[in-house]
């Protein structure tokens, strides 16, 4: 946190010096300073050996994260060389937590996304980088969750509470009744 009459730094393109914004709310001053604490932390050093990635936090991209509702911020793997960007994981100042997705979560995911295409990531290199980031987020006080597996294409993970589970028999007899219903009257009104 700034102290008062103190003015928060704006975002800037690498080698740019930070100018001072006094317009940045508590939230984007908060995601704004990780994400160049980040930089500072990760950015001289490339990820991988065939194919380098530079390891980049997403920084809010104007003076306002919408009262923290927009304050995730993306931990991009992108190929210094050009190619697909990886995401790592998020983190989330306003709720002090983040998401790291593992090595077989990136493996599983390119392989969804370009039809059993190999990881161009070696796994050494990333876990590695997936170490120092679990660090990172211990320093800056963030709960850490590990996410192994990605939702396959497509498929959206129902809501506690939807249809299955105990709910299941409810809505088949409801179906059931409904079309019993539908033949009585058809019979009545023939």
């Amino acid at each position: 946190m700034l102290a008062k009459g103190a003015k928060a730094p704006v975002r800037r393109q690498r080698g740019e010096k930070a100018v001072n914004n006094p317009k940045h709310t508590m939230f984007a001053q908060k995601a704004l300073g990780l994400a160049e604490l980040f930089a500072a932390t990760f950015g001289d050093k490339p990820v991988g050996n065939a194919v380098k990635y530079r390891a980049e936090m997403v920084a809010p991209d104007g003076p306002s994260t919408g009262g923290g509702k927009q304050a995730l911020q993306a931990i991009k793997l992108t190929p210094i060389q050009g190619g697909t960007t990886l995401v790592a994981g998020h983190a989330n100042q306003v709720e002090a937590s983040g998401e790291l997705r593992t090595y077989e979560y990136l493996v599983r995911w390119h392989q969804q996304r370009f039809k059993g295409g190999e990881l161009p990531l070696e796994r050494e290199a990333y876990e590695e980088f997936f170490g120092r980031l679990k660090t990172f987020f211990a320093q800056q006080q963030l709960r850490v969750s590990v996410t192994a597996t990605p939702t396959p294409s497509g498929v959206i993970p129902a809501p506690a509470g939807a249809p299955g589970g105990r709910n299941l028999p409810l809505i088949l007899g409801a179906a059931v009744g409904l079309v019993l219903l539908g033949g009585v009257l058809v019979w009545v009104f023939r």
